[in-house]
């Protein structure tokens, strides 16, 4: 405070430092400033995909830090000096009680929040003679309502009026924006009636960012009130906001429309009997985006708010509000084709990966549970989105019901087929070829699923992930050598409960599994601790050793007369398979924990039927595991 004060610095020179402070919070940014980014040099600028996820960073920090102990409170001693402590008293009461409350206000405020002791307030009070213009009022107004600080932003307006200052329309917004941040207000809408008369008073015309702050203040006292258990029905008067829009010939933006969304959708739980359909608004909405501005929106646009940027994720939440309606899944269909496949690609209106994820989740929970499709949708939605499968175990394991649906209809076709009561059972031969096919392909989207879990994995876990060990199971039980002739056609080839290409999946699976196992180091390491776990349990184990014979089924002829290219791959399978059980081996904790037995038994089944010889070296490599286990 000294030192700013006793420096000698003209107006203009002021006036531009007390704007930068503002703009910054004095360098200590806010929720809004670069996405509060743990930047120590403030003058470079974030690359965009820094930006991109800082959200998603900045909640792993968060649970980072919960988990750190705190740092112990120093505890003053009694034992204090005396004479300063009499010399204190002599201080002008209200000096200390002043000094105090500012001192406490320090203290408790965040790092990234607006305070009486932060340089641009400091500079306000030292230069007072300087630093009470138009400008410098606007200046301090909205870096106070920027950054949580809205009680002291008000508090500036009014002086302001009363100083007779003419404000600009920028800062009458800002003031609208902040206004659910005043402390006791637990209705907003007063105060942003305050704010209308204030703008009314100065004569000047609202535009659009005045209707969407005023819409974000509604949504976030909702918000608020929601936390204490408490909602306000602030439907209405959000309608009514967006009516006088476009009365006054204002058209509305993304953030506008985020803005009433979120209002709307908000104030839904506190509607009783009547209320707005909000599926209904949504509609007319999407229906004016498209036939109006949708195609002239680019990523080179400036928008006018950073609300423009949560229309996309808060449109699909207000899609999803009812999923059982039959209208729903239309609704979460346009939304999609916005950043997709209408007027090419808009993927940049997610602001940060985790609204894109949590769009993208909703989206496909929606298509999986009500949409219906042939396992070909199913399979295209995973290809389009593997990333987001993987990221969200939720998704991942509904589609995995729905595949393992498909699988189990067809095992219990095939079993009908094995017994000869298909056609008792009602089953024709275009029903046949149907499950046979979405069969064949539900084991492929399963094969690739256990494929780019591997691909995206650097180190496997002590113990795999449920949904991943539920994806091995539907290969465990599946017999590939079986073959039942079809009933509806002689010359056709013998049916299997498996198909080649699902085959195929399946051994890519494992080899990519076994190919993780051998660079694995410390968890498959032999270890004398009876405490420790095998990294895979017996039946995954299993279930990838089948994976990896799974196609020997298929190259074998009469005779077990095989080509070239069938010996070759069959001699992949089975050193995939014995990778496999070598891995199993040296996983064990404790000898005799029948982890590969039961695997070691399938490569003696696939080399019988698959080689002519007597007896071959995987014959021997797989009896002599047998004898060690």
């Amino acid at each position: 405070m000294i030192f700013l004060s006793s420096l000698k610095w003209d107006a203009n020179t002021l006036h531009r430092l007390l704007d930068l402070h503002c703009a910054t919070n004095s360098g200590l940014g806010g929720p809004n400033f670069f996405e509060n980014l743990p930047f120590t040099d403030r003058g470079s600028l974030p690359e965009p995909e820094e930006l991109y996820y800082s959200a998603e960073n900045r909640v792993l920090e968060n649970r980072r830090i919960s988990k750190t102990l705190k740092t112990p409170v120093v505890v003053l001693e009694e034992s204090e000096n005396v004479e300063e402590v009499e010399d204190a008293e002599e201080l002008d009461k209200n000096e200390v009680e002043k000094a105090k409350m500012d001192s406490e206000e320090v203290l408790s405020a965040e790092s990234s929040s607006w305070h009486k002791g932060c340089i641009a307030e400091q500079l306000w009070a030292a230069h007072s003679n300087i630093l009470r213009s138009t400008a410098a009022y606007a200046a301090m107004i909205r870096g106070a309502a920027r950054f949580g600080a809205a009680d002291r932003a008000w508090e500036l307006a009014e002086e302001a009026i009363s100083a007779s200052h003419k404000l600009p329309l920028p800062v009458y917004n800002d003031l609208l924006r902040c206004a659910h941040e005043c402390n006791n207000t637990d209705d907003v809408w007063p105060r942003l009636c305050q704010g209308f008369e204030l703008l009314r008073n100065a004569k000047l015309f609202p535009n659009v960012t005045t209707f969407t702050f005023a819409l974000y203040s509604l949504y976030k006292s909702n918000a608020k009130a929601l936390k204490g258990d408490k909602s306000q029905d602030y439907a209405d008067k959000a309608l009514g906001l967006l009516s006088e829009a476009r009365r006054l010939g204002i058209q509305p933006t993304l953030g506008l429309y985020a803005n009433l969304l979120r209002t709307v959708y908000m104030s839904r739980h506190a509607q009783s009997g009547r209320g707005y359909r909000l599926a209904e608004l949504l509609t007319e909405i999407l229906t004016d985006l498209e036939t109006r501005c949708w195609e002239e929106i680019s990523r080179a646009d400036v928008f006018n708010s950073t609300d423009d940027y949560d229309f996309a994720n808060t449109a699909m939440i207000c899609a999803t509000a009812d999923p059982s309606s039959a209208f729903s899944l239309q609704l979460v269909q346009r939304v999609y084709d916005l950043l997709h496949t209408r007027c090419g690609d808009r993927r940049f209106l997610l602001r940060n990966s985790l609204e894109a994820r949590n769009f993208y989740s909703r989206y496909l929970l929606t298509k999986l549970l009500h949409g219906g499709g042939r396992v070909h949708d199913l399979r295209d939605l995973y290809r389009h989105h593997r990333q987001i499968f993987h990221a969200d175990q939720g998704v991942y394991k509904v589609l995995l019901h729905r595949l393992k649906g498909v699988i189990a209809r067809w095992e219990e076709t095939f079993e009908d087929l094995k017994k000869g009561a298909a056609e008792r059972n009602g089953i024709d031969k275009e029903t046949l070829d149907t499950l046979e096919s979405s069969a064949s392909l539900a084991f492929e989207v399963l094969g690739e699923m256990v494929f780019d879990f591997v691909a995206i994995t650097t180190k496997l876990p002590r113990r795999l992930p449920v949904y991943i060990s539920d994806t091995l199971m539907p290969f465990y039980f599946v017999d590939p050598w079986c073959e039942v002739r079809s009933p509806f056609s002689h010359c056709r080839h013998p049916l299997r409960a498996i198909s080649e290409a699902g085959s195929r999946a399946a051994y890519r699976a494992a080899a990519a599994f076994a190919e993780l196992l051998c660079c694995q180091d410390s968890p498959t390491a032999i270890t004398t601790s009876t405490a420790a776990s095998p990294l895979l349990s017996t039946a995954e184990f299993t279930a990838l050793v089948r994976m990896a014979l799974h196609p020997t089924a298929f190259n074998t002829g009469a005779d077990a007369q095989q080509t070239v290219a069938e010996r070759e791959t069959n001699e992949r399978a089975l050193a995939c398979a014995i990778d496999l059980i070598m891995a199993s081996c040296r996983s064990v904790a404790t000898y005799g924990t029948p982890v590969s037995d039961v695997a070691a038994v399938e490569v003696l089944r696939s080399c019988w039927h698959t080689s002519s010889e007597v007896i071959t070296w995987v014959v021997y490599l797989t009896l002599l595991l047998l004898i060690v286990v």
